[in-house]
């Protein structure tokens, strides 16, 4: 048997598998409505065939990855079918172990009817406080079993403004209907798609590659069933990809800008948009300007102790091996008492340190400029104190370009996540942050480890 023909094989064959696999999800997936007790769904079935469905891609990426001369237009249109295919099967599903898609809802429907979503939490809605306006309590009981079940009632929304624009679209297609919000993401993905394309053939690399994004069955179940707002970023990161390749620092700002409004992190990256100390200052600048039109709204409309902000950042931790590491070992110095805060200082103050360095030394080369910006998220979510499956979506499109065995990992990993609320369910949350965490993350930082070691990528592209 000749090497194409194995070749061909095992493509065909990661193909059909991952297809099988994500088309499962979509099934089982209607098994986990809201109502339904967590230790009562198939939880393990949805995490075995989500890690499976990761196997699989992997494998169909290596193999398009290594033989991508031998992909011609008829593999990829199949590939471009079966991701468009499979993203619209998610449609009229139930999000699987999420509720984040009912604070969007929530949030695009008063931000639709012109109210502040910074300024009121869900659950002083439904108290009927005199403080809130008749017509948003009004609002509260039409969309009674939204408001209901918003996670984290008590805190006001952390989202910035482009994203709740992005919900009050949705509202105004149709309020509190999570379809329209599919809707909406999913034209976003097919510009993401058209966009990926673009960079792809800007920086001079075969077509087949988008197989890394648009297959990606991690990628699928988080922005086409549990529709989580990061898969707006993914258009937004492409630009920034096409503008480091076109030397196009202005566009690099303005997409920066907007993807800040989606998630605030992206403003970590100002410095890859600066190629010197003029364009630095210029930048800066302009981040000062942009946290103030994005944060004075969110600081302004609530006090700490109901502003979902605050909340974020000083008390969230979840599922992240590499803080935990950090904070170990503060704990040792400092004790446990302050180790928390000054874990997440540290944290903070070695995320900025990296993204510098790695922006000082990508020099006017663009594509260790682009390798450079990705480890640079690789960093801020691999030692963030959350790290949820849908981060990923931080790194997935940007990984198509270069592609990294350790980053690829993670749409193998990251599904174990799901696992907590099984064992919690099972009362054995102990095995979830003593062991699960580390199958997930362990295998990512020694294989991280080894190309950065090595000064390459294991995967290579022609």
């Amino acid at each position: 048997m000749s090497d194409i023909q194995k070749h061909h094989i095992l493509w065909t064959l990661a193909l059909v598998i991952t297809t099988a696999s994500v088309a499962a999800i979509a099934l089982i997936s209607r098994t986990f409505a809201y109502e339904v007790d967590v230790a009562a769904a198939p939880v393990l079935e949805y995490t075995a065939l989500q890690c499976l469905a990761g196997l699989a891609w992997l494998g169909l990426v290596i193999a398009s990855v290594r033989f991508a001369d031998r992909c011609g237009v008829v593999r990829i249109s199949v590939v471009i079918g079966i991701g468009v295919a499979l993203r619209l099967l998610m449609f009229d599903t139930h999000p699987i172990l999420e509720t984040d898609h009912f604070r969007y809802l929530w949030d695009g429907a008063v931000t639709a009817m012109g109210q502040n979503p910074y300024a009121l939490s869900p659950d002083l809605v439904r108290s009927g406080d005199k403080t809130v306006a008749p017509a948003v309590i009004e609002l509260g009981r039409t969309g009674g079993l939204v408001l209901e079940r918003v996670n984290q009632p008590t805190l006001t929304t952390i989202y910035p403004l482009v994203a709740q624009g992005a919900f009050a679209t949705a509202a105004l297609i149709n309020v509190f209907d999570l379809e329209a919000w599919r809707w909406l993401l999913f034209a976003t993905e097919m510009l993401t798609l058209v966009l990926l394309l673009a960079a792809l053939k800007e920086f001079s690399l075969p077509p087949i590659l988008c197989t890394v994004y648009w297959l990606n069955p991690l990628v699928i179940k988080e922005v086409s069933n549990t529709t989580h707002v990061d898969g707006l970023l993914s258009p937004l990161l492409l630009v920034i990809a096409i503008a480091i390749a076109r030397h196009r620092h202005g566009i690099n700002l303005v997409a920066l800008a907007f993807a800040a409004g989606v998630k605030l992190w992206p403003l970590m990256l100002m410095p890859f948009a600066c190629r010197d100390r003029p364009a630095f200052i210029r930048g800066c600048i302009w981040v000062f300007v942009v946290c103030i039109v994005l944060l004075l709204p969110i600081i302004l409309s609530a006090d700490s102790a109901e502003s979902g902000l605050f909340a974020y950042t000083t008390g969230w931790r979840v599922n992240s091996a590499g803080f935990s590491v950090i904070t170990f070992l503060v704990d040792l110095i400092v004790g446990a008492e302050t180790a928390e805060l000054v874990a997440r200082a540290l944290v903070a103050v070695i995320t900025v340190a990296i993204v510098l360095w790695l922006a000082a030394r990508s020099g006017d080369d663009t594509v260790r400029r682009l390798d450079h910006l990705i480890l640079a998220i690789a960093a801020l979510l691999l030692l963030a104190p959350a790290v949820y499956p849908w981060y990923y979506l931080w790194l997935a499109v940007l990984v198509a370009l270069r592609p990294r065995l350790s980053l690829l990992m993670l749409t193998v990993t990251l599904p174990l996540y799901y696992l907590r609320f099984y064992l919690a369910a099972i009362d054995q949350s102990w095995w979830f942050s003593h062991v699960v965490i580390w199958i997930e993350f362990a295998p990512v930082f020694v294989a991280l480890a080894f190309e950065l070691f090595q000064r390459r990528n294991v995967l290579h592209t022609p």
